[in-house]
């Protein structure tokens, strides 16, 4: 079996719009009576998922890997799950219940559920954003400094040339550099006709300044999150996963929004293609989601026990 990940496309169009590059699409409580605009889908052999629930399932099933005096004290908590792909930021709020009515002790380990409470989604912001930021900042730095030369500049530098593609790899590398070192040089090769090769040095304080209306977005998204009957305070579990969310620039907006909250990696970043396997396989059984798993299972594992029934979680972004 397949799966393929769409980026930006919409389950059920219902005239709801977004606000064009800056655009949230945001749903708070019962979602499956609202129907999914605006979210990415997954298709797993002809079967779509939107990504938010595709996050919750995996969710779930990550949870109840835990061990039992660990599920015990989830229970109750409502958990922010943070997703920065290629293109696009999804962000979920849960509250983690136990299946059972049953009183929960750690000799009766629950099985938990992850109940969606509200989500946020911004189509027009990814990890690609950042590097396209900084990519016009080089150009406008470039300029600068050779304003002689007239080889290097946004007219001349054209979209798909080999100049175009050395300057966006260029920016990758600054970008990768700066999650780790607070100073970043790069060299981009053949940059100029007439120069050869350019040299770049960007600080993460210069790299905050030019990516500023990006964290804007990213706060805006995260806050677009909570509804009436949630709130900032009651988010005791924050789960970072994606490319994107790596980046300092970004965790710095989460641990200013939910200070004293760690975050948390259990999310593997295929957790969107995990889910969306989990759906299907358990939808092609005719049951509910199982989400009782060995304690212990990782993410990989759980995959390829989803593989082994006939299900493959690739996806491409």
């Amino acid at each position: 079996m397949e799966a393929c990940y769409i980026a930006g496309m919409s389950g059920q169009q219902s005239g709801k719009g977004v606000d064009g590059r800056n655009g949230i699409d945001h749903l708070q409580h019962e979602p499956n009576t609202t129907g999914n605009q605006h979210q990415d889908l997954v298709v797993v052999t002809g079967h779509v998922y939107d990504s938010i629930e595709c996050i919750v399932a995996a969710y779930t099933r990550r949870i109840n890997a835990l061990r039992p005096h660990e599920r015990v004290e989830l229970v109750g908590k409502r958990a922010m799950l943070f997703h920065m792909g290629h293109s696009s930021t999804t962000v979920v709020m849960v509250e983690i219940k136990a299946r059972s009515s049953e009183p929960i002790t750690i000799s009766a380990t629950p099985i938990l559920e992850a109940h969606l409470l509200s989500y946020s989604y911004n189509p027009a912001l990814g990890s690609v954003d950042y590097d396209d930021a900084l990519y016009k900042q080089l150009l406008l730095t470039v300029g600068e400094r050779y304003k002689g030369s007239n080889d290097i500049n946004a007219d001349t530098v054209k979209k798909g040339s080999k100049r175009d593609i050395r300057l966006m790899l260029g920016c990758e590398r600054i970008k990768k550099l700066l999650s780790t070192i607070p100073t970043a040089h790069a060299t981009i090769e053949n940059l100029s006709e007439s120069r050869g090769d350019v040299n770049f040095t960007v600080t993460s304080a210069e790299y905050e300044v030019y990516v500023q209306h990006l964290t804007a977005m990213v706060h805006k998204t995260i806050v677009s999150t909570v509804t009436d009957g949630t709130d900032m305070n009651d988010v005791k579990l924050l789960e970072i996963f994606g490319g994107g969310s790596r980046m300092p620039v970004v965790q710095h907006v989460l641990k200013g929004l939910f200070p004293g909250v760690s975050l948390g990696a259990k999310m593997e970043d295929t957790s969107i293609a995990l889910g969306a396997s989990l759906l299907c396989q358990n939808e092609l059984a005719g049951s509910v989601v199982e989400t009782e798993v060995e304690v212990g299972m990782d993410n990989a594992t759980a995959t390829e026990s989803a593989t082994e029934t006939g299900t493959d979680t690739d996806a491409t972004a």
